[in-house]
């Protein structure tokens, strides 16, 4: 079984088919990793487009 974690990475929307509660069984860690997964999805969305970005992804020459 997927946990609500991995749902909410996999498609933040997923939120709208979960219990009202069950947001709030996250930890802060949970928490720091999703917005940390939010913002490499965001960032690897938009480097293409924009330049500078492709100059501050440090992830190409560090494996990440």
């Amino acid at each position: 079984m997927t946990s609500y974690l991995d749902r909410l990475i996999a498609d933040p929307t997923s939120f709208h088919d979960a219990p009202y509660a069950q947001a709030f069984t996250l930890s802060r860690e949970e928490i720091d990793r999703l917005h940390l997964e939010g913002a490499r999805k965001r960032f690897a969305e938009l480097r293409p487009g924009l330049s500078v970005l492709d100059k501050l992804d440090t992830s190409k020459n560090s494996g990440v």
